[in-house]
């Protein structure tokens, strides 16, 4: 609830549009133009008449909406909330998801952050709230949460492994396995309190992502 949330890879909706009907101010990207339309009939047909959290959409480059939307209003959002005490009191417990379910590339989106993360580091060390990043990708590799570890680190190389979460989603193919990975950035707690509900967070994550998109909103197919 009040999470800013940011779909680089958005499709039709199916995390945006849940995210919004929880209270999430929400933002969708896909530079497919029959995904960004029914992205936007299905947002606009599932906004809760009474809520105040916005959704705007977007049909760009993934690279070109993280370094033109994601980055500027994040670093916007943060500093608003750094300098207003209301704010900081209210939305202390909450964070800014950034959605990246393209797995065939989506972790090659990630460079955009390593030169983002490498300036203005003492403004960013104030920041208020976290940031996770959920990425999904594919790997065939014997030991699939080292598989991405590595290859991970090799775009953002400072992220260290406290930070990092790999989960099995599914396997698509003989061989290869759908994981997603998550990343921490900011975030207040020590290592050893991320570690310790590590466990149950993935649970609970993992039941909510797997559910059917069609049965948690009215999505609109029709011309």
């Amino acid at each position: 609830h009040n999470d800013l949330v940011f779909d680089v890879f958005a499709g039709v909706g199916p995390f945006v549009v849940p995210a919004l009907m929880v209270g999430c101010t929400v933002y969708g990207n896909d530079i497919n133009p029959e995904s960004f339309k029914w992205m936007t009939i299905n947002l606009k047909n599932n906004q809760p008449k009474k809520s105040s959290n916005q959704y705007y959409v977007f049909s760009l480059d993934g690279r070109e909406f993280l370094q033109t939307i994601v980055l500027p209003r994040i670093e916007n959002y943060q500093q608003e909330i750094k300098n207003d005490n209301e704010k900081k009191w209210c939305l202390s417990n909450n964070k800014i998801v950034i959605l990246m379910n393209l797995p065939e590339i989506a972790l090659t989106f990630l460079d955009v952050l390593s030169e983002w993360l490498s300036t203005n580091i003492e403004e960013k060390e104030q920041w208020i709230l976290p940031i996770h990043i959920y990425c999904y990708t594919f790997s065939k590799a014997d030991n699939r949460d080292e598989d991405i570890r590595m290859r991970l680190k090799s775009i953002l190389p400072n992220i260290n492994n406290e930070q990092i979460t790999c989960r099995f989603v599914r396997q698509v193919a003989p061989n290869k396995d759908m994981m997603c990975v998550r990343i921490i950035l900011f975030n207040k707690k020590n290592a050893d309190e991320i570690l310790s509900t590590e466990k149950t967070n993935n649970k609970d994550e993992g039941e909510e992502e797997e559910e059917v998109p069609a049965k948690r909103f009215k999505q609109d197919s029709s011309e």
